[in-house]
């Protein structure tokens, strides 16, 4: 029986013929020793290409999450400072009103002071009846969010913080694909939120004081 050949051999240890034919080529068909060697150093070189990829992925996927982090944390102060803002607005209103409330009133106050003379009761509505209740403002929306995976996670929101928050945050502790696009909608009513309802405060959507959300991979929130 005639000995086999050095690429023979190594295609009887199951190697590819591709990978057998450039051991014996890069070994000048020194013997099946020399191949070997250089198969096993072939296989180290690329083990650690392959190491130092996912080494470099790992990073890039860190830098992402911690962009988006200070993605959410920026429109958070960005709602804060607006907040801030409305309530000092609002305060130099009510200081300027009172001024001029005290520099009005103050020539009528040796003025005779007529008594008020008491309302009648309108027909339509019985004596003794109070105003209606005034409705519970909130400015907070407690969230939860059914993921692509069928888990779901819950945090709070300002009531008005965007629609872009949210997913912002979920992707962020979603555990989404990298690179995957979707979208979020309200199954009861059933309802797809757009590009511009993401720049819209919770509260105008009417997401406070709760809601549950669904994320959905892009196109397929139509036919959910």
């Amino acid at each position: 029986m005639a000995e086999l050949t050095t690429l023979e051999s190594l295609l009887e240890m199951g190697f590819g013929r591709n990978r057998a034919e450039k051991a014996v080529a890069n070994t000048g068909n020194q013997g099946i020793e020399q191949a070997m060697d250089w198969l096993e150093e072939l296989m180290r070189v690329k083990q650690a290409e392959r190491r130092e990829r996912e080494r470099a992925e790992e990073v890039e996927r860190e830098k992402q999450r911690r962009r988006q982090g200070q993605e959410l944390q920026q429109i958070r102060q960005k709602i804060q400072d607006d907040e801030m803002k409305k309530l000092a607005d609002q305060r130099r209103r009510e200081k300027m009103e009172d001024k001029l409330a005290r520099l009005f009133g103050g020539g009528a106050a040796s003025s005779t002071v007529t008594p008020a003379q008491p309302t009648p009761p309108s027909p339509s509505s019985p004596t003794g009846q109070g105003p209606p209740p005034t409705k519970k403002e909130y400015d907070e929306s407690r969230i939860q969010v059914r993921l692509l995976d069928g888990s779901t996670i819950n945090t709070v929101f300002k009531a008005q913080e965007p629609l872009a928050a949210v997913r912002v945050y979920v992707q962020v502790n979603g555990n989404t694909p990298e690179g995957q696009d979707f979208t979020l909608l309200s199954p009861y009513p059933r309802h797809v939120y757009t590009e511009m309802d993401m720049e819209k405060p919770l509260k105008e959507l009417g997401l406070v004081p709760s809601a549950v959300l669904v994320v959905a991979k892009k196109g397929e929130g139509s036919a959910l």
